[in-house]
């Protein structure tokens, strides 16, 4: 079956399989990086909100610490200048640590959403923040009037308590989709190895099996034909050529097995002529010009010549 196979058209299949390999190996390989590449965007983002989150908890934590210290001086009833002053020193770094605390919850709310990540639980830590938000507000204006009543009125702990719940819950979460994508790249960098090693022994069949069709349609057929060469070369007419195949080296072995059958046509046709009586230099001569100018339809003419000369 491969001996009419030519050895153009064997090696072009060659090259097709490597380049069709080729593909399909940077195909897998681009999806693959596109899939970490899409994991690790992901990674980055919930990295992002949960660091603005978590800062905005802590500032609030921060600001609510400051109002208690403010709150505590006024139960201890500290009106002197020194006191007030400092008083007011406070309630300054409580709302400039409640306007911090808002900018790190903005710029958690301006990141995108992504896939798994609730809706509810995002409203509700939105609720819960902006309720407590609103409850220091409150505390540090009530407190800059000296209004210490209504301060004691509001229930700092019950929103803390609400929005630590719901910030808890949104943690888990974040950290579900982080695992979940920390599977995924896991399973992604197993399939590559997969991919690369069933890829390689596909290489290793493709060139053990192009070798073995090189080796039925050229180099076999071919070390025949520099076998032939050689004999023909040495004055061997005997050999029989075989010119089965239909490529480019079965074309050469027909090419020269005409060669052959011409040279035994000639050679037999020169034979009888010398075989007449003729000087040694002579008969070597005529031998020559025969061979070398006369086709073989006029040696029976040279016989003649050669025959009248000899009487």
């Amino acid at each position: 079956m491969f001996k009419n196979v030519k050895v153009i058209t064997g090696i072009s299949i060659a090259f097709a399989v490597f380049i069709l390999l080729q593909i399909i190996t940077s195909i897998l390989f681009y999806s693959s990086v596109n899939n970490d590449k899409q994991n690790f965007q992901k990674s980055e983002i919930l990295n992002f909100q949960q660091e603005q989150l978590t800062d905005s908890f802590q500032s609030l934590v921060k600001t609510r610490v400051v109002i208690t210290r403010v709150a505590i001086r006024f139960l201890k009833n500290q009106k002197d200048e020194k006191s007030i002053a400092a008083i007011n020193a406070l309630l300054a770094t409580a709302s400039t640590t409640l306007d911090t605390a808002e900018k790190q919850f903005n710029r958690y709310q301006s990141s995108p959403r992504l896939e798994g990540q609730s809706d509810a639980i995002a409203k509700k830590v939105e609720n819960d923040f902006r309720q407590l938000h609103d409850i220091f507000k409150m505390s540090i204006q009530y407190l800059q009037r000296g209004d210490y009543d209504a301060y004691g009125n509001l229930d700092a702990q019950l929103a803390q308590d609400n929005l630590e719940q719901s910030y808890n819950t949104w943690r888990e979460q974040n950290n579900m989709l982080v695992s979940a994508g920390q599977r995924e790249n896991l399973s992604s960098f197993v399939s590559m190895q997969w991919t690369i090693g069933s890829i390689a022994l596909v290489l290793i069949l493709v060139v053990v099996s192009a070798w073995g069709l090189l080796q039925r349609i050229l180099f076999q057929l071919l070390s025949r034909v520099i076998h032939h060469i050689r004999a023909i070369s040495g004055g061997d007419l005997t050999q029989a050529i075989e010119a089965e195949s239909k490529n480019e080296i079965g074309q050469l072995a027909s090419r020269l097995k005409e060669m052959q059958s011409s040279l035994i046509t000639t050679v037999g046709d020169v034979r009888p002529v010398l075989t007449v009586s003729i000087p040694g230099p002579a008969k070597s001569q005529w031998a020559v010009m025969i061979c070398r100018q006369e086709p073989s339809s006029r040696l029976p003419h040279w016989k003649k010549r050669l025959q009248a000369w000899n009487s």
